[in-house]
């Protein structure tokens, strides 16, 4: 399976000085996030993709590692230069997130996988976790320039539910247009990839 760049996505190439040993500002946060909560924090950092998820089987065909899977840890990652319109820059700021796996949907075996993204602020989550939401979220991913973290593979990369019980995109996007009728649920969408898995290798 082939990966793409994002722009909305922490490390993208070029930027200087933007890795893991670089930490960002620790978040001093003492109460657990609320799903929904902790979703804002990465769907508010919203910016112009590249080359957006045009469907379910893009996602899939442009992921290297597909995971059912919460997030069970979070450290602050380094931040990064941005100019503002005002000619003057500021930083954003980076999160390094630690996905407990439940099911390795396609890819390689593993128990936890790091993906590094942006939040919406220099103070980082850097979270314990007893802090984290417990839902579980379906992981496209790609490999990051650093050995052993990952990217989401697009914006529309990591896909969890509302509290309604909707499917929804975690960073933001197209969200509903990549879902057709037959898929409504995080269960629903993980049996997907066995199906696009069987499709793919027949």
């Amino acid at each position: 399976m082939g990966a793409i760049a994002a722009a909305v996505l922490a490390g993208c190439p070029g930027v200087p000085d933007l890795r893991p040993g670089h930490r960002g500002t620790a978040s001093t946060r003492t109460t657990a996030y609320a799903a929904d909560e902790f979703r804002d924090i990465y769907r508010m950092n919203a910016a112009l993709e590249v080359n957006p998820a045009r469907s379910l089987a893009d996602l899939y065909e442009r992921s290297e590692l597909i995971v059912l899977g919460s997030v069970i840890d979070a450290e602050a990652g380094p931040s990064y230069p941005v100019r503002l319109d005002d000619g003057t820059t500021d930083a954003n700021g980076t999160t390094i997130l630690t996905v407990g796996v439940d099911e390795v949907l396609a890819g390689a075996a593993a128990n936890q996988v790091k993906v590094w993204i942006s939040s919406t602020s220099r103070s980082a989550n850097d979270a314990s976790a007893a802090l984290m939401p417990a839902d579980q979220l379906v992981w496209y991913l790609r490999p990051s320039e650093e050995p052993g973290i990952m990217y989401a593979t697009a914006r529309d990369g990591i896909i969890g539910s509302t509290a309604e019980g909707k499917l929804t995109t975690v960073l933001g996007g197209l969200g509903d247009e990549l879902f057709p009728a037959s898929i409504t649920t995080v269960e629903e969408l993980a049996d997907s990839v066995a199906a696009f898995k069987k499709k793919s290798a027949g």
